[in-house]
Parts: C-alpha cells; sequence; structure tokens
C-alpha cells in the first residue's frame, strides 16, 4: 500500500496513489507490509499533503517530496527561490518529464477550454509553479486522480 512518510521512522499514513516521502530518504521499504489503510477520507490526505508542502518548503536541505508508486513510476516536486519544479516519471529514462507553469492568462474561464488551447498562439512558459498548484498537483497524484486540466508537461532527458 502507499504510504505518507514523513523519514522519521513514525507510523506511516496510506494512500491510493502513491507513497510521499518529505526529502531524502537513503532507507527502502516494502510498501505492501505497511498495517494502515486508507480509510476514503481524500479531503484528510489533501490536508495531509498541505501540510508535508509546507514542511518542505521550510526545510533548509532537501525541500522537496516524492511520491513513489513504484521505482521507475514517481512524481516529485522541489522547492527552490522562484517557485516549485515537479517532475513525474512513467518507466523508462526517457518517460521522464518536467512540468510546465501555466502561461499568464492560462486559468481563467475559457483558458481551459480544449479548442482555445489547440488553436491559441503558444506564449513561453516557465517551470516554475507556486505552491498551491504543487498541492493540487501533488495531490491529485497520491489520491490518483486525474492531473488537473491546466497542467502540461515536456519530456527531458536526466
Amino acid at each position: 500500500m502507499p504510504v505518507i512518510d514523513d523519514g522519521k521512522g513514525g507510523a506511516p499514513m496510506v494512500g491510493p496513489g502513491g507513497r510521499v516521502i518529505l526529502g531524502w530518504v537513503p532507507r527502502r521499504f516494502d510498501c505492501a507490509d505497511q498495517s494502515l489503510s486508507f480509510d476514503g477520507d481524500r479531503e484528510m490526505l489533501r490536508r495531509q499533503m498541505s501540510r508535508l508542502i509546507e514542511e518542505a518548503e521550510a526545510r533548509v536541505s532537501d525541500p522537496f517530496l516524492i511520491i513513489e508508486r513504484s521505482p521507475q513510476y514517481f512524481m516529485q516536486c522541489l522547492c527552490e527561490g522562484n517557485g516549485w519544479l515537479l517532475e513525474k516519471r512513467e518507466g523508462e529514462e526517457e518517460r521522464h518529464f518536467r512540468a510546465l507553469a501555466p502561461a499568464k492568462g492560462d486559468q481563467g474561464p475559457l483558458g481551459n477550454a480544449l479548442m482555445q488551447r489547440i488553436l491559441a498562439p503558444r506564449r513561453q512558459q516557465g517551470w516554475y509553479l507556486t505552491q498551491d498548484q504543487i498541492g493540487e498537483v501533488m495531490s491529485s497524484y497520491l489520491l490518483d486522480e486525474p492531473e488537473p486540466d491546466w497542467l502540461e508537461w515536456e519530456r527531458f532527458e536526466v
């Protein structure tokens, strides 16, 4: 079962979409052997994810979170001075992606309409997301829900 792990050796909390690691945890454990189970409280997991993101941001070293589904399937975010960087990997090395920040103006009521996204001219996008955007994406991944409509990915080599 996937768990939330703060790396301090405390009792993990189980969620449906992946094991959450706060900072670098050099040990590994078998997620299938955890004793706690996900009780269906999705809002509680969203609140817990927000708390972990805030905790990661406050860390002096290793200000990142990882949600690991398996060794080659994960999403990770890193807090830097300009915001948050977000990556995901879906198997092989060529399936490693970096999130693009929504271009300015893309989050209005019509900003996510499929035809507008297809027909609109491309604007330069950055890679830094806000804490709220990271919370939304990481919570969706942890809960095994669809990604937000505004989220776009680009493949990159690691």
